[in-house]
């Protein structure tokens, strides 16, 4: 399990929040109890969050927002200080909860002590002593909250250092017995950790990989010796960074449902979060869909056909069935009209042209707006559809080819959306 704080930004809303913000002060949360501002994220501006995911399957456990210095005081555990506190929130709602496996769990299982990494805004030897004071283990990095930590005497002992060396010292601080060590991956930089005894083996592990370019500009690699469990916090320091990516960049609901609402844009956040989580753990159990785009077309189409079955069954009831209208959706590029026939239970088959032959993906060129070719079309309908763009799964999803767009709709040419 791997604490990372990230934020999820209201600046692809509107950019006239981002105006209010920036001279209206009564204006200056975008409606919400509290915005924060971090400047080396991706979307600075918006609203924080802490949380804990799973270091396997990268499948988000816990999430707290954060709402402002008065708010966090009132608090559970603040009695340890903002830091500890928050990560104590996360262990108590996930202590009990094992993800690394698709297996049923037993009650062995459920009792079992868990692992958890953190980066240095989490660790401190604090957070660490009150880990280990609920029987489960902690490893974090430490940097700013380095009170009782041996990080000062480490620097100054390991200035001449070589890269691939460690130093381990042990303490007991409040009847938990910890570990520290210093370790250098090159010769300037020194990193300080502190783990509870048992969390990790200090022996060498998975070495780290160097790479930098030769005289001649050739990327030459060197294995650098770290202690396994430093092997195994870097392994699982970047779940929330892949999970980010995969919601925002791939996903990127936030940036096709347009909203001023602020609270609507926190639920959108969540609604991407569900998805990505279903998406890594379909994964997980050997369902495999190679993007996460893939995914959400397939479960759309689930979506939609449960919706009718459902509609279907409360015809003869007097139970509120679900409203669903096919006629019409919207598209992050134009808005489309999908085909006047429901979706069916219908088998599309990929057809593969041979002798150099090119045809017009319909996709592209109705939803779009942009004038593409392909080698593949869909049998069935006749009609093509490109083989990496996703179009392929928007066909499947709603199960047939969407209505041309309106006589002198304007279209791009590919080479004018290729920067």
């Amino acid at each position: 399990m791997s604490f990372v704080h990230h934020i999820f930004s209201i600046k692809d809303i509107n950019k006239n929040i981002i105006l209010f913000v920036l001279i209206k002060r009564t204006t200056k949360t975008g409606g919400l109890p509290h915005l924060s501002f971090i400047a080396r994220k991706p979307e600075p501006l918006g609203t924080e969050f802490k949380n804990l995911v799973d270091g396997v399957t990268g499948a988000m456990l816990w999430l707290e927002i954060q709402e402002g210095k008065e708010r966090m005081k009132k608090k559970q555990f603040q009695n340890m200080g903002s830091t500890a506190a928050c990560v104590m929130r996360g262990v108590a709602a996930c202590g009990s909860t094992f993800m690394n496996l698709p297996i049923i769990e037993t009650e062995e299982r459920i009792h079992e002590p868990r692992l958890f990494f953190g980066d240095s805004w989490f660790g401190s030897v604090k957070a660490a002593v009150e880990v280990g004071k609920t029987g489960h283990h902690a490893c974090f990095m430490v940097k700013t909250g380095h009170t009782k930590s041996p990080k000062k005497f480490l620097e100054n002992k390991m200035k001449d250092y070589p890269g691939g060396t460690w130093i381990t010292m042990r303490a007991t601080v409040d009847e938990v017995d910890l570990v520290s060590i210093g370790y250098k991956y090159n010769k300037k930089k020194l990193l300080t950790f502190v783990m509870t005894k048992g969390a990790g083996s200090t022996r060498p592990g998975e070495p780290y990989v160097a790479r930098f370019p030769d005289s001649f500009g050739n990327v030459c690699i060197r294995h650098i010796a770290r202690p396994a469990v430093i092997s195994h916090f870097f392994d699982a320091s970047n779940k929330v960074d892949l999970h980010n990516q995969s919601r925002q960049f791939s996903l990127r609901l936030e940036k096709k449902w347009v909203t001023t609402n602020p609270y609507f844009r926190l639920y959108q956040t969540m609604t991407g979060m569900v998805v990505t989580d279903a998406w890594k753990l379909f994964r997980i159990c050997g369902q495999l869909y190679e993007t996460i785009t893939e995914f959400v077309n397939v479960l759309v189409s689930d979506i939609i056909k449960e919706a009718e079955m459902l509609e279907e069954a409360t015809k003869t009831q007097d139970v509120p069935a679900v409203s669903l209208k096919l006629k019409s959706s919207t598209s992050s590029m134009s808005s489309i009209t999908l085909p006047d026939k429901k979706a069916k239970e219908m088998i599309h088959t990929k057809v593969f042209l041979k002798d150099k032959k090119q045809v017009r993906c319909m996709w592209c060129s109705r939803v779009e707006l942009v004038e593409r070719k392909t080698t593949m079309k869909c049998f069935e309908c006749n009609a093509g559809f490109c083989r990496s763009a996703g179009c392929w799964s928007h066909h499947v999803a709603i199960g047939g080819v969407p209505r041309a767009p309106k006589r002198g709709t304007k279209k791009r040419k590919i080479c004018e959306i290729i920067e």
